[in-house]
């Protein structure tokens, strides 16, 4: 497949710290004009984004490019001893690959999800002795990391955390002019449609087996989009470590159901409407009811939940 720098123009605004000293230099490698004083095409949204930016192509398409260097200041790479898989700032080839094995099964499926369609190796941007460094690089467990940049195309480059870190004239903004002309649907309907179609698309997951522990609102975008498929259990493709991670579905589609409420709910206190928790399942689940309505019916705590008797799983 054609890498996407043979096809996307790159910009950055000469202010802004966009992938610390390994993008900027990525720029510079692709003779790309960093000089334009308009219209940002590049963007860190907010420091929600580790290691993560956006460049823009259309109103509503973006391509977020992941591995690019920590954006938080400080080093740009970082080796958690900790976690021995865990490396700040930069994406391993492994798990590039293994991501884009999940998108390629999700896209089988369903044309509502995000795909992650490409990657390049780092080291074939970052060609001076100065990153040789990268060549050996490994993870604490001794494997070798071999660092990438992993592209994902997105219609949204905002994500529900973003917005802790948005004012409220810039909230207002990005919903009223972005948002809701996508939509094409008025301001009191947005939270209503928010729901329903992170309801609809996680049943989408979950009527495939797909299960995800990260559903949370750094990882979904305003559009009500699913990224980062990095931690999905998938059936057929294994984590790294050779194993499944299939175990307790079922207990772990409760789970995520409430995931999913939950950020509905910091959605809505985000835009200062603030919903009850309850409201918030409600909506959720008329969206995931469309496509998975057996399990709803047949889970008596789900039930209990959303006629508002308690909150218990």
């Amino acid at each position: 497949m054609e890498s996407v720098h043979n096809k996307i123009p790159f910009f950055v605004l000469d202010s802004e710290n966009i992938g610390q000293v390994i993008l900027s230099d990525i720029f510079k490698e692709l003779k790309i004009n960093t000089n334009i004083k308009q219209n940002t095409f590049c963007i860190l949204p907010s420091i929600n984004h580790g290691r993560s930016v956006a460049i823009f192509v259309d109103k509503y398409k973006w391509i977020l490019i992941k591995g690019a260097g920590w954006n938080y200041g400080g080093p740009l790479v970082y080796k958690c001893k900790k976690d021995s898989e865990l490396i700040f700032g930069l994406c391993g080839k492994k798990d590039a690959l293994r991501e884009i094995a999940v998108s390629k099964k999700i896209s089988e499926f369903s044309d509502e999800f995000p795909i992650v369609f490409d990657y390049k190796l780092l080291r074939d941007y970052l060609k001076s002795d100065e990153y040789s460094f990268l060549d050996n690089l490994r993870y604490a467990d001794g494997n070798l990391i071999e660092p990438v940049l992993l592209f994902t195309s997105v219609r949204c480059p905002y994500r529900v955390a973003d917005l802790c870190f948005f004012t409220d004239k810039e909230k207002e903004d990005i919903i009223n002019n972005f948002v809701l002309p996508f939509f094409h649907i008025s301001r009191k309907e947005y939270i209503s449609k928010f729901a329903y179609l992170l309801g609809k698309r996680t049943a989408i997951l979950h009527s495939h087996d797909f299960l995800n522990d990260t559903l949370e609102y750094s990882n979904v975008t305003l559009l009500a989009e699913i990224i980062d498929y990095e931690l999905f259990t998938v059936p057929n493709i294994p984590f790294l470590d050779g194993s499944f991670g299939l175990e307790l579905k079922d207990e772990r589609r409760e789970k995520e159901i409430l995931y999913g409420a939950e950020i509905v709910l910091k959605l809505s206190y985000l835009l200062h409407e603030g919903i009850n928790l309850f409201e918030c399942y409600k909506l959720f689940l008329k969206g995931y009811m469309e496509i998975n309505p057996r399990f709803i019916e047949e889970n008596k705590s789900i039930k209990e939940i959303e006629e508002g008797k308690k909150f218990v799983l």
